[in-house]
């Protein structure tokens, strides 16, 4: 709801949508009292246009409109790749012939518009002379869907999407606490900092954002404003090639996972464990739990520790930075 939107927590502009995956064309969410979401400065608003199109010509528009030297921030959240899937001919023609399955290539096609669009951003950062100085972080939220189809939540009328993402050769997809589902594409880019291109071998969370981007600009947080995630730019730059291990916690449903270096366990409800040696078996294909009870026993030890965690957190309150 827009009392809930973002201006409410720092930001200053905001658009596009407050929920999730909407109709790309008329912008609604599912049936119920979020179905409006589209919005402009926390105010309900209405366009026609393809929901990746608006939003890259919003962005661009910001970055056109930015006053050279000053800082600035943007967080371009596209609706894609989320269903439904809708795609005009002209993304779908490149792949006529190449990808027999018709999901798939409609997925292909939405994965290749929004990436033009960032292509499309990243060119008006170069024409504006920012290139160089902008810091460019792209990730996902969570590994590829399952099958999907439409079930009249929706307003529209939508095609089956029996493929969607696929995960291979990780185990598990969207909605599961398995790499398939929780382990997703993310890079970083800053000409101006980073030389050359290399692969990270240490997990990192979405959660880490936050206090790397506050410590990256010199901003401390007010003392109520605590963070579940680190300050990640010593492994990101290269400077600390040794961090110590992380514990990483998650949860679905009745399915918990918690990470501790390269030590992962799974419990389903209080009838499943498994254990896994992520750096020797990424894919999550051996239990180990019946020959290593004394891991399990310390991985379970620090994941009570995680629930008890989450049960004392708060929700999040509106909240301001200062420098």
């Amino acid at each position: 709801s827009p009392e809930w939107g973002p201006l409410q927590f720092g930001f200053t502009h905001s658009y596009g949508s407050f929920a999730g995956g909407v109709d790309q064309y008329s912008h609604l969410y599912k049936r119920g009292p979020y179905q409006k979401t589209w919005h402009r400065n926390d105010r309900y608003t209405e366009e026609e246009g393809h929901a990746t199109d608006l939003i890259a010509r919003e962005a661009i528009r910001w970055i056109n409109n930015a006053t050279k030297g000053t800082p600035w921030f943007i967080q371009v959240a596209f609706t894609a790749v989320h269903v439904p899937i809708q795609e005009p001919e002209e993304w779908l023609l490149p792949y006529a012939g190449k990808i027999g399955n018709e999901s798939r290539r409609r997925f292909a096609a939405c994965t290749t518009h929004m990436d033009h669009a960032i292509g499309e951003l990243v060119s008006a950062l170069k024409r504006t002379g920012q290139m160089d100085d902008t810091l460019i972080i792209f990730t996902s939220d969570n590994g590829g869907s399952g099958p999907w189809a439409p079930s009249g939540k929706y307003p529209g009328t939508y095609l089956p999407s029996p493929v969607l993402g696929n995960n291979s050769p990780l185990r598990g997809r969207k909605g599961t606490v398995y790499e398939g589902g929780i382990r997703v594409p993310a890079f970083i880019h800053w000409p101006a900092k980073i030389r050359g291109a290399r692969t990270l071998r240490h997990p990192l969370h979405v959660v880490d954002w936050m206090p790397t981007l506050l410590a990256l600009t010199g901003y401390t947080s007010t003392p109520e404003l605590s963070f579940d995630g680190v300050d990640v730019w010593p492994v990101l730059s290269g400077l600390d090639r040794s961090p110590p291990p992380r514990t990483l916690y998650f949860k679905r449903g009745d399915a918990s996972a918690l990470r501790h270096g390269n030590w992962k366990l799974v419990t389903t409800g209080s009838s499943k464990t498994e254990l896994f040696d992520l750096s020797r078996d990424p894919h999550e294909m051996s239990n180990l739990a019946p020959g290593n009870p004394t891991q399990v026993a310390r991985l379970r030890k620090l994941l009570t520790r995680e629930r008890a965690r989450e049960r004392g957190a708060s929700l999040p309150k509106p909240f301001s930075i200062r420098r």
